[in-house]
């Protein structure tokens, strides 16, 4: 298995363009990204939109602990929540409800949540390269047939960076519903990091595109800030 190397935390500024097949005019709107990977803390994290004015202030909190790497009252604070505006008291997401749209995106909740490895079944099929990139192609098929809606997933992992570059969703057919495809790279101090990424549906004709406004690594984020009791609270607890 390929080892990754990422950030202790970082935050990103992007500009989300929400395209439908039934809409004349893409939607677009901003979002900041927190995001933390720490081995004492979890791998967590938050997106909280500032445009347009009828979302600002929406948040979505991810927490990350698995199975075995936390006690039970960490598996209390593992899942995720969505705080939406006047409300400051976030709601969390219920997993029958994770395959639901997230605010009108091709994104599902449960695309948020990281699954452990050891949830699925992990074969590497070979190398293939994807627009001038060679990658190792993982697929990976849950154990219980009813712990994902997902049948498989098949990651195009960049064989230099350790990052996958495409990920194919399916769902009990021969071709993907949906696919990730990262369009755009670039180097902050020594990562590489998706400039510009695509998650298109091809079932709805649907496509999301997230283009990089800034970003900001290591920059010292309080691991406070990942707790749901923390959302309506997070410009103070927010660096800048």
């Amino acid at each position: 298995m390929l080892e990754r190397t990422v950030p202790r935390d970082s935050v990103f500024r992007w500009r989300m363009r929400i395209e439908d097949g039934g809409r004349e005019q893409a939607e677009l709107r901003s979002l900041t990204e927190y995001r933390i990977d720490d081995p004492d803390h979890g791998r967590h994290r938050i997106l909280h939109f500032d445009q347009p004015r009828f979302m600002s202030g929406t948040t979505l909190l991810a927490r990350n602990r698995f199975e075995g790497e936390m006690s039970s009252s960490e598996a209390d604070q593992s899942g995720l929540w969505l705080m939406i505006p006047p409300s400051t008291h976030p709601r969390r997401i219920r997993p029958e409800d994770r395959g639901f749209q997230f605010m009108g995106s091709v994104y599902e909740y449960q695309d948020f949540v990281i699954r452990s490895t050891r949830r699925d079944t992990h074969w590497i099929l070979g190398e293939h390269n994807v627009n001038g990139t060679w990658t190792q192609v993982l697929e990976s098929i849950p154990r219980d047939i009813n712990d994902s809606p997902y049948t498989k997933w098949v990651r195009y992992v960049d064989e230099e960076t350790h990052e996958p570059i495409q990920i194919d969703y399916y769902r009990g057919r021969e071709s993907p519903v949906k696919r990730y495809r990262v369009l755009e790279r670039e180097r902050v101090g020594p990562y590489i990091i998706p400039a510009v990424s695509e998650m298109e549906s091809f079932e709805g004709n649907g496509r999301m595109t997230l283009e990089i406004v800034s970003a900001d690594i290591n920059a010292g984020l309080d691991p406070e800030m990942f707790m749901p009791g923390s959302l309506a609270r997070l410009s103070d607890l927010a660096p800048g």
